[in-house]
């Protein structure tokens, strides 16, 4: 181990003998290691000073207001209000007062001591009365918005409510449908089936187009055109048919027709 780290291993280890009051406990020696507790030290060291030093401004502060008790314990027992010599009530009174200062944080007995303590409570007071009003409004305000989004949240879960019983209802509905047209589909295929059977056996028995009823149907439509058309000529012919045989007769019958 080099000097200069042996030198440092040594201040922190007596540091270490200092904190346990005993052997120092085992440590990786290494120069962050050593560096982490030198400054651990320097830390704790000056803690502890700043410790000291509190601990004598603190016995200081106790031997002065110790003599002060002294003092006014015999300045009130040469005026003769001791404790020891008040009556019931006085004693009452006299503890309800140092209960006071005590509250108001009095830091002697003058009179401008007792009231700079209570203005500073009552204004202390009055800045959390402040601060309650305010804190009461806020709290008001956020009850009204937890109000609102309560009242938002039933009518979103009636409203949830009403689409799921709606759902359930068109899922219904569509499974019905579903069966339905597959029944429909069902019955289709077995139609065209037997439509293709049916055709099958109509090609057996010579059936052609010139059959069907649609062409059966044109075919009675120009047929009951032509006989329209032949009317005429049917008519002629009759009266041609109602001629005597006789060529002299039947021009004297054309001339009185005419």
């Amino acid at each position: 181990m080099e000097p200069a780290m042996a030198e440092r291993h040594r201040k922190v280890v007596q540091w270490l003998e200092e904190v346990f009051a005993g052997p120092a406990p085992a440590f990786e020696v290494s120069s962050d290691t050593l560096a982490a507790l030198e400054q651990l030290a320097v830390v704790h060291r000056a803690r502890e000073q700043q410790a000291a030093a509190a601990a004598a401004h603190a016995r200081l502060a106790a031997a002065e207001f110790a003599a002060e008790t002294r003092r006014l314990e015999e300045l009130v027992e040469a005026v003769g209000c001791s404790l020891a010599a008040l009556t019931p009530a006085g004693r009452a009174h006299t503890k309800a007062l140092a209960a006071l200062a005590v509250a108001v944080d009095v830091r002697d007995c003058s009179a401008s001591s007792l009231i700079s303590g209570i203005v500073e409570h009552t204004t202390q007071r009055d800045a959390m009365q402040l601060e309650l009003r305010a804190a009461n409004r806020e709290a008001r305000r956020l009850q009204a918005q937890t109000d609102l989004a309560a009242q938002r949240l039933a009518t979103l879960e009636h409203a949830l409510s009403r689409l799921d019983g709606r759902a359930a209802e068109v899922l219904a509905t569509t499974e019905q449908r579903q069966s339905r047209t597959g029944f429909l589909q069902q019955k289709a295929a077995a139609y065209a089936q037997e439509v293709l059977q049916l055709d099958a056996e109509l090609v057996a028995l010579g059936y052609d187009n010139s059959l069907r009823h649609d062409t059966l149907a044109a075919q009675a439509q120009a047929i009951a055109s032509q006989s329209d058309a032949l009317a005429p000529a049917k008519a002629s012919l009759a009266s041609y048919r109602m001629l005597p045989p006789d060529m002299p007769l039947a021009r004297a019958r054309l001339e009185e027709a005419r």
